[in-house]
């Protein structure tokens, strides 16, 4: 005989309770997604409104107390070894002597730039008076041009001389001024000294009988 036909599949019996239960979570977690999409949404569009906004103006530049590093290269020079940085040791002896060929440079400024005003004053007055010069002679004026002319052209060969010199001493001690700097602001801040140094422990007193 074939064998009876299954009975049809019914769901699992669930009680009412549990099946309110099953809804309120459901609904809890609905709400707890859909607030959550909503504060991400949120979020993305700070994040982009941050992102796109100009950048703050920055801070001020940094400026190292060069003289106070060239008068104690030593303290500056120990400070970078107690503190791990021995490469840097050197750096305020080097400030130092860039420091001193600066100044150097600045005084050797003075002469050229003392001989360029010299010369302009000696152009100018040699301009005038050969156009105050009254001379009727045409031999004798050209004579006394050409004369100016020689005269002006080896002022300006001088004082363009002096002008490529004092370019030069220029650019140098610019340059010095920017390497300076560059080694001071690489030195590490000088850590606090202590007002006293610590003392080391006395030894325990013997008890005498």
């Amino acid at each position: 005989m074939p064998p009876p036909p299954m009975a049809a599949l019914r769901n699992p019996y669930v009680c009412l309770s549990c099946k309110l239960h099953n809804r309120q979570i459901l609904s809890t977690f609905s709400q707890f997604y859909r607030s959550f999409s909503i504060s991400l949404h949120r979020f993305s569009s700070t994040s982009a409104v941050v992102n796109t906004a100009p950048r703050p103006p920055t801070a001020p530049k940094p400026t190292p107390d060069i003289k106070h590093i060239r008068e104690n290269a030593a303290l500056y020079s120990q400070n970078c070894i107690d503190r791990n940085y021995h490469d840097l040791a050197q750096y305020p002896y080097e400030i130092q002597r860039l420091s001193a060929e600066s100044h150097e440079l600045q005084v050797a400024l003075r002469e050229p730039q003392r001989k360029i005003k010299q010369i302009e004053s000696a152009i100018a007055k040699l301009r005038k008076d050969s156009s105050d010069s009254c001379n009727a002679d045409p031999e004798e004026k050209q004579k006394q041009k050409t004369k100016v002319e020689e005269e002006l052209s080896t002022l300006r060969l001088s004082a363009q001389h002096l002008k490529d010199q004092s370019h030069h001493l220029t650019t140098t001690r610019a340059a010095h001024a920017k390497e300076i700097e560059r080694l001071g602001l690489s030195l590490p801040n000088l850590t606090k000294p202590r007002k006293h140094p610590p003392r080391e422990p006395e030894p325990p007193r013997r008890k005498t009988t």
